[in-house]
């Protein structure tokens, strides 16, 4: 309130604007091939940030957006109270393409601000040939070779 003399006074209401800041960043994830993966991203600001996943594809010069993607991929993001968002990216059913860098991005009107991690996947060595089935004969003393991926 402000007032003045003689006794005029002015009500008003201050809205300040606090920029992003991601207060509990994802961790990198290391898992077998076929499991699901997650990343978990906590941001707080004013007003309440919106959280965007992100992921940086081999070549490290091409970023797309992830999205809730059927079968592939899910982003459930809560809102926790008035200035705090938590968003989950996860990833279902991971293969070796989906290894790399990934990154939430957290945004209002005030800024934004980004957090990334890593995503490692191992794959079970397997062998290629000969195709199931299959017997090798070899002689004593001759090694005998197969395709391993």
């Amino acid at each position: 309130t402000c007032q003045a003399q003689p006794s005029v006074s002015q009500e008003f209401e201050l809205f300040v604007r606090v920029a992003p800041e991601i207060t509990d960043v994802p961790a990198d994830v290391v898992v077998d091939e076929l499991f699901n993966a997650s990343f978990t991203c906590v941001a707080t600001g004013r007003p309440r940030p919106n959280i965007t996943w992100w992921r940086l594809e081999s070549n490290d010069s091409v970023v797309q957006q992830v999205t809730n993607e059927e079968n592939k991929t899910s982003i459930t993001t809560m809102p926790m109270g008035e200035r705090e968002v938590t968003s989950t990216l996860t990833i279902l059913w991971v293969n070796a393409s989906d290894g790399g860098m990934y990154s939430c991005v957290a945004d209002n009107e005030a800024g934004n601000t980004s957090a990334s991690a890593t995503l490692t996947v191992h794959v079970d060595t397997s062998i290629t040939f000969p195709p199931d089935g299959y017997i090798v004969y070899t002689n004593e003393f001759t090694p005998a070779e197969f395709q391993c991926i």
